[in-house]
């Protein structure tokens, strides 16, 4: 695929400048260093004397991806270089992200979602040394970039299409456009993650003149399909009920139990204790456990609470159900 000629895209290029510079100045006050991830699965462009690359090629929304660029100037003459990745969908998949030099200056450019004043629904990739005033690559040297970007939040499942384009522009060279092969890629924003998880209680007594109790087993299960990386339930306690757990934590009238990175298909087990009185007389204990908090997003709420009622004549006769 040719691209546009090149003194078209400049022209066009230089009206772009000031939305451009407004958006990474933006996005370098806004964000974060992100964590470069590794992944087998690039989708590698190249020309003559360019790089562009994109890891992984598939990921859900908040995932981190990785955009690399990278130019070697071949000429006797200081170069200018732009490379864009243009959007062939409505909406680019990517956060800006925050852009690193790996190999000589800084572009004035580097954003993995630069704005088109032209078409503001198809942000981009887009990187660049000198095509708007900054500093040019010097003859025979070499310029690359790492850009570490998210999957927006709101970027809907769907492939996204993107057309690689690229220039350089020396004083003596004059305008040289950049052919990349292959010359489109594909980015998959994939389904979030989601799990199920299910709560089950059971309450045991343990009935004795002193000290009688009952024994809450709580057991949270991940239906998957995702590792449910954390979860959290909840039981509160009706008054006059206290307990101790070896595994939750107790306060303000309610027992919490958390679970991390609880595999589909497995279960874990937390307990807690609740002392019954001597003289209890028919006190009635409902203890209703729920998942209050979990992530990945839980998407089925119908397993997520389980109750038990036990009544106590005394510490000696305690019936549970």
């Amino acid at each position: 695929m040719e691209p546009t000629p090149p003194t078209t895209r400049w022209n066009a290029l230089r009206r772009r400048a000031a939305v451009y510079a407004a958006a990474l100045a933006f996005a370098a006050g806004g964000l974060t260093a992100l964590a470069t991830p590794a992944h087998a699965d690039t989708a590698t462009l190249t020309s003559a004397n360019a790089t562009i690359s994109i890891s992984p090629t598939s990921a859900p929304p908040g995932a981190l991806v990785t955009i690399t660029v990278a130019f070697t100037n071949p000429y006797t003459d200081p170069s200018t270089f732009l490379a864009e990745l243009f959007s062939t969908g409505s909406g680019g998949p990517f956060a800006p992200g925050t852009c690193t030099t790996d190999q000589g200056s800084a572009p004035e450019l580097c954003s993995a979602n630069g704005l088109d004043s032209a078409d503001p629904n198809h942000p981009h990739p887009i990187v660049s040394w000198g095509t708007f005033g900054g500093t040019r690559i010097p003859a025979q040297s070499a310029g690359a970039v790492t850009i570490n970007t998210t999957v927006r939040a709101d970027a809907q499942p769907g492939a996204y299409g993107f057309d690689p384009y690229g220039e350089t522009y020396g004083d003596a060279h004059g305008y040289v456009p950049e052919y990349f092969s292959p010359d489109s890629a594909t980015f998959t924003v994939t389904a979030p993650p989601t799990t199920d998880l299910g709560v089950a209680l059971t309450a045991t007594p343990v009935p004795r003149l002193l000290n009688g109790r009952i024994d809450y087993t709580l057991t949270i299960t991940n239906n998957g399909p995702a590792t449910a990386t954390t979860g959290t339930v909840k039981a509160p306690l009706p008054a006059p009920m206290g307990a101790t757990s070896p595994d939750c934590t107790v306060a303000s009238g309610a027992v919490t139990c958390t679970v991390t990175n609880l595999a589909p298909a497995a279960s874990v087990t937390r307990h807690f204790s609740a002392p019954v009185g001597l003289l209890s007389l028919g006190t009635t204990y409902k203890v209703t456990a729920t998942r209050t908090a979990s992530s990945p997003a839980d998407t089925n709420a119908a397993n997520d609470s389980a109750s038990r009622s036990c009544t106590a004549l005394t510490s000696l006769i305690i019936n549970c159900s």
